[in-house]
């Protein structure tokens, strides 16, 4: 350790590496709030779900994901969203016009919504535009 701490040529590309990290880290805190953020996205979802006409269906978000990332409905199916993360999510259609569940504390559901047109809906999180997830309706 003394050595590295007397050879600058080995020194500096550490302090390079240590600060690249600090910086990163600290630039996840502020632009979404939540220290326990990763700097890199979770892998997404291979799952899907179904629901009829009467049911309603519930998505999870938890550890910025949706769960399940693919749901197949009837027309008039019902979905939900439940907010089990820590961070603040939204479920709003890419059209920006389906369907936007609004912003969604932790533990909060959002109100039922119904899509009666058969389609392939797709959403985001407004708040974290990485997170993705496909409604297909039949």
């Amino acid at each position: 350790m003394r050595d590295l701490l007397l050879d600058k040529a080995k020194l500096i590309p550490v302090l390079v590496v240590a600060a690249v990290i600090a910086v990163g880290s600290a630039g996840v805190i502020l632009l979404t709030g939540d220290e326990t953020a990763s700097t890199t996205p979770a892998a997404a979802s291979s799952g899907s779900a179904s629901a009829s006409g009467g049911d309603t269906a519930a998505v999870s978000i938890r550890d910025f994901m949706f769960d399940p990332e693919a749901l197949e409905g009837e027309a008039g199916a019902k979905i939900e969203w439940v907010n089990d993360d820590d961070a603040n999510h939204t479920a709003t259609s890419d059209d920006d016009s389906s369907f936007d569940t609004g912003n969604l504390d932790a533990g909060q559901t959002s109100e039922p919504i119904t899509l009666d047109k058969p389609g392939e809906y797709t959403y985001v999180c407004a708040v974290h535009p990485y997170m993705h997830g496909t409604v297909e309706v039949k």
